[in-house]
């Protein structure tokens, strides 16, 4: 896949790769001869990918962005994973209500989940903007009512998630104003490696789904779905099981309308939701197996027209491609390089353009997250 990756770059293509290894970004960097146009980001490079202080984008998919982003954390790492209305419910009326910047970050909303007092002072901030007849103000002031227990509950599990992400080491991705915009990699023609190694579990899913998603407003809201000829974008995802959700298949169907590809990379078809696995099969335009378990063998066997076995015994440096309608048994390169070496004290990572996109919504678009019940 980084050969892939080295190939397009070479050819001013604009690409993410996510690799929760590490390996592959040192390797791809190392032989990228215009280091300029790369941005790497790491645990000891971070950037601040914060969904909620992003400029361009309404706030409406700002909230579906963000809400879909928990939906994948709490699936993958909570014991009774629970992904409720009424999380979605606080969440809305969390980032609604908040005005402020040094509000706009994960770590304030955890807090406000977390503690009367911190409720107590955004009723009363509301109160000061004259805000006491919108939702977003009755919400908050009767927040604590014996009678919305169930809010409570529903605010302590998702600051349980919050929690790790927007304290420590992850505080850096979090914690201030947005600085990767998909746009400026786009029109720029910029490569992201994003090294998600020495992370943990949390932090992993939560930062590949901040660039993931992310992906998914740009789609949503860039230019490119008025243009012939779009601006490509290619975003690889190794061990892919971590960024799937209900929505991924819609965020498959939009984005391959406006040139911006999904490469996916995965060991274990059980780790993902039949459902999806079906919808990602029934989309994707390329596939490609190496050597691989007898689950996996079993479906490409039909893929490939070939016994399942052969699959499993492929040799090293070899795979089945299926090109359209083609079956290909092919030879591969063996690796340019047997080593990972390490990466300069100091990484390049060049600063977003000045340029700002302009956008209009329609000011009395009905608002669906207030009729949530």
């Amino acid at each position: 896949m980084w050969k892939l990756i080295l190939f397009l770059g070479g050819r001013k293509k604009e690409e993410v790769f996510i690799d929760p290894s590490g390996v592959s970004c040192r390797k791809i960097y190392h032989n990228i001869q215009d280091k300029e146009k790369v941005i790497y980001i790491s645990i000891e490079s971070p950037k601040i990918i914060n969904p909620i202080h992003k400029e361009g984008y309404s706030l409406d998919i700002l909230i579906q962005e963000f809400i879909q982003i928990l939906d994948v954390l709490i699936t993958l790492t909570a014991s009774n994973p629970e992904s409720t209305v009424m999380m979605r419910l606080i969440i809305g009326h969390a980032m609604r209500a908040i005005s402020r910047e040094d509000q706009k970050n994960i770590q304030f909303i955890n807090d406000l989940l977390l503690n009367r007092d911190t409720r107590k002072i955004l009723a009363k901030q509301l109160e000061q903007e004259k805000r006491q007849h919108t939702e977003e103000y009755r919400f908050w002031n009767t927040f604590d009512h014996s009678s919305n227990w169930q809010r409570s509950e529903s605010a302590q599990r998702v600051a349980a998630r919050l929690s790790e992400i927007s304290t420590g080491e992850m505080k850096q991705f979090t914690i201030g104003k947005n600085e990767l915009d998909i746009e400026d990699i786009v029109k720029n023609k910029k490569i992201v490696l994003v090294d998600t190694s020495r992370m943990t579990k949390n932090s992993k899913i939560y930062l590949t789904n901040l660039l993931v998603y992310a992906v998914y407003s740009y789609a949503l809201f860039s230019e490119n779905m008025f243009l012939k000829n779009p601006d490509p974008l290619i975003v690889y995802v190794d061990e892919f099981s971590i960024v799937v959700s209900d929505l991924f298949d819609e965020l498959l169907a939009t984005t391959r309308k406006q040139s911006i590809g999904f490469v996916l990379a995965h060991q274990n078809f059980s780790q993902i939701p039949k459902n999806i696995l079906d919808t990602i099969m029934g989309v994707v335009d390329t596939m490609i197996s190496f050597t691989c378990g007898d689950t996996e063998a079993k479906r490409f066997g039909e893929i490939f027209d070939v016994k399942p076995r052969e699959l499993m015994d492929l040799s090293p440096y070899s795979a089945w491609i299926r090109l359209g309608n083609d079956n290909i048994l092919t030879d591969l390169y063996e690796p340019v390089m047997d080593y990972v070496p390490p990466l300069p004290e100091k990484i390049i990572s060049p600063k977003p353009i000045d340029t700002k996109t302009e956008y209009w919504f329609l000011a009395d678009e009905e608002d669906s997250w207030q009729y949530i019940s």
